[in-house]
C-alpha cells in the first residue's frame, strides 16, 4: 500500500489556542464516530462496536483535557505540535 503523509497540525500555539484546537479536533472525531455508528445502525441494524469504543475513549480524553485546563495548579505553558 502506498503511504501519503499529511501535515494535519504543525506550529506553535499558546496554551489556550492549543487546548481549543485539541478540543475541537476531539469533538470532530467524536462526531465522526457518532455518524458512523448511526449509519451502521440504519444500514445494517447494528451499531459498530469500534465506533462506540472510540467515542468513549475520545470523550474521556476530551474530559481530561478540559479538567487539566480548569486545574488552577497548572502553569501556563505554550505548546508545540509537530506531528499528528
Amino acid at each position: 500500500m502506498k503511504k501519503h503523509n499529511v501535515k494535519l497540525i504543525d506550529g506553535n500555539f499558546t496554551a489556550q489556542n492549543a487546548r481549543e484546537l485539541l478540543i475541537e479536533l476531539l469533538l470532530h472525531k467524536i462526531n465522526y464516530h457518532r455518524v458512523q455508528k448511526f449509519s451502521n445502525q440504519i444500514r445494517f441494524g447494528n451499531d459498530r462496536e469500534h465506533s462506540e469504543e472510540r467515542i468513549k475513549a475520545l470523550t474521556g480524553e476530551r474530559e481530561k483535557l478540559i479538567a487539566w485546563q480548569l486545574d488552577p495548579n497548572h502553569t501556563e505553558v505554550g505548546f508545540e505540535v509537530r506531528h499528528m
